[in-house]
């Protein structure tokens, strides 16, 4: 069964029961959400080569009589000016593999001022456990633009209800049972305090082809309803977080409003604790299972002398304790090196 939104991963078997024939809806963009049109899997289009360029891709959604909106725009090639910056991440985590602290690091770092990038095995796969609960949000509030109120809708936490009573490291509050809860506030209980109680009521009334959608439309696999988890790589997660800066994919109010529940992130084991106090921060983390391996991942987007970046870390090895201080130490040397870049 499907199960990957748990930490560690459970068996996720509430989001298998919704029906799975729902037709393609409306989809609403950046200047109007109302506007309207069957979105098909995304294309990318490459730009013709120029002397002394690096090309770039500008994915696009398909499905319109007249448009293709513009999701973002990729360089195909890595940042000469974050090399400094790539090389003392490659430094710090090849240290870590060498010791036996991790078996595996996937890192993407972007420039969402001038659309620079640079990583480290990038396209690497992990588990991203949690981290899934963002695109469950987007797919959430696509619900709310294709029908109004929908975020408003009462969903009362039986108190026969099963409790995830496996997620324990890093939970901070929980819904409580015997309680109505709004689509809003179970929202903000999963993505400000990761937890999966609210996350399986919220599955219940999740559409499932709109979630499939969230990543279909940005490029990715649909997911495979009987597996486990879904394999992602840093690069490939860090989509979300693009189309939300980009309010590509939600209107721009959504698009802020998802921001703003990641900026209520309660995990404060790794990059906060790598971030001078104060630093603007919208984030998530998540907890998963490779093998016998532990994986700790977290995602964000870092406001850094007044520009934005998105960071995406993920973190393979056999102790768990000793992760978190992989997320903090990477964002650390990140943001001081970018600092020092003014």
């Amino acid at each position: 069964m499907f199960n990957f939104f748990k930490k560690p991963i459970p068996v996720y078997y509430v989001i298998i029961a919704v029906v799975f024939s729902a037709a393609a809806t409306i989809i609403a963009f950046k200047y109007s959400s109302s506007l309207s049109g069957a979105v098909m899997a995304n294309k990318s289009e490459e730009a013709a080569p120029t002397a002394g360029s690096c090309n770039f891709s500008t994915p696009r959604l398909e499905g319109f009589d007249f448009i293709k909106p513009l999701l973002f725009v990729e360089p195909n090639c890595e940042s000469e000016k974050l090399g400094g910056v790539k090389t003392a991440i490659s430094s710090y985590l090849d240290q870590l593999k060498a010791n036996g602290t991790l078996s595996a690091a996937s890192v993407y770092l972007k420039d969402l001022g001038d659309h620079e990038w640079t990583g480290y095995y990038p396209d690497e796969k992990h588990n991203p456990g949690s981290l899934l609960k963002v695109p469950e949000m987007i797919a959430l509030l696509k619900m709310e633009e294709e029908h109004p109120g929908f975020l408003q809708r009462k969903v009362p936490f039986s108190s026969s209800a099963p409790v995830q009573k496996q997620q324990t490291m890093f939970l901070s509050k929980t819904i409580e049972k015997g309680k109505v809860y709004s689509i809003m506030e179970l929202m903000r209980y999963m993505i400000g305090s990761s937890d999966n109680d609210a996350t399986l009521l919220l599955n219940q009334q999740l559409d499932p082809a709109i979630f499939a959608r969230a990543f279909t439309d940005l490029g990715l696999p649909a997911p495979d309803w009987t597996a486990t988890d879904y394999p992602v790589s840093s690069r490939q997660y860090s989509l979300f977080l693009r189309a939300l800066y980009n309010a590509s994919y939600l209107n721009i109010a959504h698009s802020e409003l998802a921001a703003e529940l990641m900026g209520t992130c309660d995990f404060k084991e790794g990059f906060s604790k790598g971030l001078p106090e104060k630093t603007k921060l919208a984030h998530k983390y998540g907890m998963a299972r490779y093998n016998q391996e532990h994986e700790l991942s977290e995602s964000g987007i870092i406001y850094i002398n007044k520009k934005a970046y998105i960071l995406t870390v993920m973190a393979r090895g056999k102790d768990m304790n000793q992760l978190p201080a992989v997320l903090q130490q990477t964002c650390q040397l990140v943001y001081n090196k970018v600092a020092a870049m003014g």
